[in-house]
């Protein structure tokens, strides 16, 4: 239900300030003095060329109109080294520049650009290939609403490649035949592209984009078009927008690598200079026109489990290249930055509520501001009226100094670090650049650009960005929606009547400040220590490998890293896995997760938060189905109160009230959904026919998650404590390592542990071997699942396992070149063939989207390809793939941490660690005998087929 309503007086307090600002621009109104310091710096900044073109960036129009922009990659001490060429060709033309019948046109002349051409008749992917491109990796294309994107990423920028390359992209924009045989085979694979993007979440989405953007074309623009539109969309309107905005005045081409400025310009100009110019259609607004409105909608999905309210102010965005919009600029991130921090402060204050505020793009020059929060059905009214309160406390009294004070001095030091990195952007020069030319505007000088914001940040009070944040609370423009999840049967409505009673029931005035940041104590950490040193167990100086045995009995790998410089990698395992006898998988992993977010006891997360920070102490925890593994990258510096923490962290026998409380407020919203996914109940069959037994489900998990809630904190802290006493395996690899070893037994031989308990780890399930397939009619969606996985059980072996990864990329090539290539009945692929360690097995899978009335035929395609593709390849792929492998290997062999997963493989595999010796001739294993015998052995004896069909082709 859609209302689009001119609000009552009665909502006086959402609307008050700003119905006589129009639609003009947010502007704070203080202004600087002009002859202050700050402000006479800045002035001399802009003259500097703070607002002009970085001029490491080589940047210009040609005579046609084009306009382009070059990185020397060799002025950047990151990319010095990089051999790739980056291309990118912007058309300044996307799905808003569609006319009402030609919806998803501009996306089709992209797909149709790579189809034939004056010199390519047969296409251009063909071209590119010639070239050593491959598609996906190194040349694709996308388009969105504002423009379309051609990418190509050559291995080299020799000049020969370089320029055929740039010729072929001339080809694709101005030479397209645009023929409506290249279209009817186009055609199918757009519309297989829909299709396998319809779900629920881009329905709520796209329902979510259609009220953030009313009144705007970007709603009634869908990029890729409409299953009709598709399917009706005639050559000719194809042709008519590419007529009208493939012109080289509407193009901008960036370049980013190592060649030399002066020949990249030369060959922009020979390539695209001698293109006529023409005249471009008249652009239409791509902004809503902000008026005197409350926009109010209901959004909703059968397969969506949130319930949330939205409110949301628009306004007109701040534009301008001169020192004032500058200076308005930074007071709008201050504003936003604050306004986050204080919302979420004011949201962590109430134990009933999450609610959140961001700011964003409605449009090219409308930007908003929205509030959100999730509800419980029946209650919507209650926090509706929470959020509007909140949303009043803020604009009424504003922010609080100290928190502006802080907020400022961290924009300073931003920008001062900004200044300091200044000199390189490393891989971010491409986004960078690409981001300036879609909008058009220089990509500035960073050590000025941060320069003036010093400058301008000078300049800034607390009224400015008060006066910033009730402008944009108090807009005249708004927007409210309701999302409720399918299970939610209440016969709530926001409405505006609802609205205008909510926001009469709040008294300004009566409102308290919003809350202060509370001190936060400064906490010490104390630390366990043991004076026993560790006993020596082995030592291996050719892999440089050694074993310890700490006080408590563990164990501790130390390994040596000639390459680490002055990092150090620590890891600990433990055997609490997901998979135990213990506790159900949902059980251990919810347990795990709780542990991993206690602070030591006695602190907050806050304070632990601060600790951390001051002492450089990260890390985090993983969990598999055997093992619970703790990991960090850190230096020799900081890895003493690395130790301490780890070892607090392992002596916790306690888990806070702060954390019990948050976990089960998140676990209580979620178990009371009764929403089941399509999506759930396909992998549970899919479950069943490949292991004989069903996933876990919602109704599963539903369940689960509702015995964990009975569980109350003292239960859980037991548990906890009783697994954090389990024993751990330690790693450390460094350079000159061994010197580290009195400080690891010190901290982690002080942490008490139980002596060698029985092993907890439950069987891991492996498919069934046997064949089995089964169709199923629930989807929604107008689209069949095909889903394939197979599962060949085969015992660890180097000689096969370097070559899986390889075999993945071959079969993903040739399936894709079948099944969307020859048969054009899918778009997107997504297909993988690894080795399993926990399985100790070859795991193939194959799934993709197809038109129902056609999954037949591809599943009979599929299932030949499987039996055949293996047996294409032989000592000419081993020959192709070999040197890929040895490049791969080698810069493996750089990375300091290299060596420390190759011993834990080898532990895994042999309990010692040969694999270290044995890694260093893998490359004699990478042959045709042993692609011979892996392919012998890989017969797929399980093997599960599952199709998803609509419910109507019941």
């Amino acid at each position: 239900m859609d209302q689009f309503l001119s609000p009552s007086p009665l909502i006086r307090g959402l609307l008050t300030l700003l119905l006589a600002v129009g639609g003009s621009q947010t502007i704070a109104t203080t202004q600087p003095a002009d002859d202050s310091e700050a402000w006479q710096k800045a002035q001399q900044l802009v003259k500097q060329g703070a607002f002009e073109w970085d001029q490491r960036v080589l940047h210009g129009t040609l005579p046609n109109g084009m306009n382009y922009a070059f990185f020397d990659a060799r002025q950047d001490s990151e990319t010095a080294a990089a051999t790739t060429l980056q291309i990118q060709l912007i058309v300044h033309a996307g799905a808003t520049d569609e006319d009402k019948d030609q919806l998803g046109v501009a996306h089709m002349v992209e797909h149709m650009s790579f189809r034939g051409t004056e010199h390519y008749p047969d296409g251009v992917r063909s071209a590119l290939q010639d070239i050593g491109l491959i598609q996906g990796r190194n040349f694709n294309a996308m388009t969105n609403a504002d423009v379309t994107r051609y990418m190509l990423t050559l291995p080299s920028s020799e000049l020969a490649t370089t320029k055929q390359a740039l010729f072929i992209l001339k080809e694709m924009m101005f030479e397209s035949h645009l023929s409506a045989a290249d279209w009817h085979t186009e055609q199918p694979i757009i519309l297989e592209e829909w299709r396998g993007g319809l779900s629920a979440s881009k329905n709520i989405n796209e329902q979510k984009k259609a009220v953030i953007r009313v009144g705007s074309p970007y709603p009634e623009r869908p990029v890729i078009g409409t299953q009709e539109s598709i399917l009706t969309t005639h050559i000719e309107r194809i042709k008519d927008f590419h007529n009208s905005w493939y012109a080289p005045n509407n193009m901008s081409l960036v370049m980013v690598g190592a060649m030399d400025p002066t020949m990249a310009k030369q060959l922009i100009e020979d390539t695209f200079a001698t293109v006529p110019q023409q005249t471009l259609p008249s652009r239409k607004s791509k902004d809503p026109e902000l008026d005197n409105t409350l926009h109010i909608d209901t959004l909703s999905d059968p397969e969506s489990r949130l319930n949330r309210i939205a409110y949301l102010f628009r306004f007109a965005k701040i534009e301008g290249q001169n020192l004032e919009s500058r200076r308005q600029q930074l007071i709008s991130y201050l504003a936003k930055k604050l306004l986050s921090q204080q919302v979420r402060r004011q949201s962590d204050a109430m134990p009933n509520m999450s609610f959140n505020a961001v700011k964003g793009e409605a449009s090219p020059n409308v930007d908003i501001i929205a509030f959100g929060t999730l509800y419980t059905p029946g209650e919507m009214a209650a926090h509706l009226k929470t959020l509007l309160t909140e949303i009043e406390r803020i604009r009424y009294h504003g922010f609080h100094q100290s928190d502006f004070d802080e907020m400022l001095a961290q924009a300073k030091k931003t920008a001062k670090q900004n200044i300091q990195a200044a000199d390189s952007r490393g891989v971010f020069w491409l986004a960078k650049i690409n981001n300036a030319v879609t909008n058009r505007k220089p990509l500035p000088d960073p050590r000025l650009h941060n320069e003036l914001a010093i400058a301008l940040l000078e300049t800034i009070e607390l009224d400015d960005v008060n006066q910033m944040v009730k402008q944009w609370l108090t807009a005249k423009d708004h927007v409210a929606y309701l999302q409720k999840a399918g299970d939610n049967h209440y016969p709530e409505a926001l409405t505006a009547t609802l609205l205008e009673y909510t926001v009469n029931t709040i008294e300004a005035e009566k409102l308290a400040p919003p809350l202060t940041l509370q001190p936060i104590a400064e906490k010490s950490l104390t630390v366990e220590t043991n004076r026993l040193p560790a006993k020596p167990l082995k030592h291996n100086p050719d892999t440089g490998v050694s074993a310890w045995q700490l006080a408590n009995g563990e164990r501790i790998w130390l390994v040596e890293s000639p390459n680490a410089g002055d990092q150090v990698r620590f890891e600990a395992i433990q055997d609490f896995g997901y998979l135990n006898t213990l506790f159900d998988s949902t059980h251990s992993q919810i347990l795990a997760q709780m542990m991993a977010n206690q602070a030591p006891l006695g602190w907050s997360k806050a304070e632990e938060e601060q600790w951390k920070k001051r002492f450089h102490v990260a890390g985090s925890w993983d969990q598999s189905e055997h093992h619970r593994t703790f990991q960090v990258t850190t230096n020799t510096a900081h890895l003493a109160a690395q130790l301490g923490y780890f070892q607090q962290q392992a002596l916790q026998h306690e888990l806070s009230k702060e954390v019990y409380d948050e976990f089960m407020k998140t676990l209580q919203r979620r178990s009371n959904s009764d929403v089941t996914r399509v999506s759930e109940q396909f992998s549970q069959q899919f479950s069943l026919h490949q292991y004989g037994k069903q996933a876990d489900t919602a109704t599963g998990i539903k369940a689960d998650l509702k015995a964990f809630l009975a569980n109350d904190r003292a239960t859980l802290s037991k548990q906890a404590a009783q697994l954090n006493q389990r024993p751990a395996t330690y790693f450390i690899t460094a350079k000159n390592v061994e010197r580290l070893r009195p400080i690891l037994s010190q901290y982690l031989g002080a942490i008490p542990r139980a002596l060698a308990p029985e092993s907890i780890a439950a069987p891991i399930p492996t498919p069934l071997l046997k064949q089995s397939e089964f169709v199923t009619a629930m989807a929604r969606e107008p689209r069949a699942t095909y889903k394939l996985e197979g599962f060949t059980p085969l015992a660890w072996n180097p000689n096969y396992t370097i070559m899986i990864p390889h075999l993945a990329d071959e079969m993903n090539a040739q399936f894709k070149q079948v099944l969307r290539g020859e048969k054009q009945g899918i778009y997107s692929l997504r297909s993988d063939v690894r080795y399993d360690m926990t399985k100790q097995g070859v795991l193939i899978s194959v799934r993709f989207t197809a038109a129902p009335e056609r999954i037949e035929e591809l599943n009979q395609t599929t299932r030949t390809l499987l039996s055949t593709w293996l047996k294409t390849l032989g000592e000419d792929w081993v020959a192709e793939q070999k040197p890929y492998f040895e490049k791969a290997q080698a810069k493996r062999d750089t990375l300091f941490n290299t060596q420390l997963n190759r011993l834990k493989l080898s532990l895994e595999q042999f309990r010692d660690d040969r694999y270290l010796k044995q890694s260093k001739t893998l490359s004699e294993g990478f042959n045709s005998e042993n692609l011979a015998s892996l392919r012998d052995q890989l017969t797929w004896p399980s093997l599960t087929v599952g199709i998803l069909l609509p419910t109507d082709q019941k």
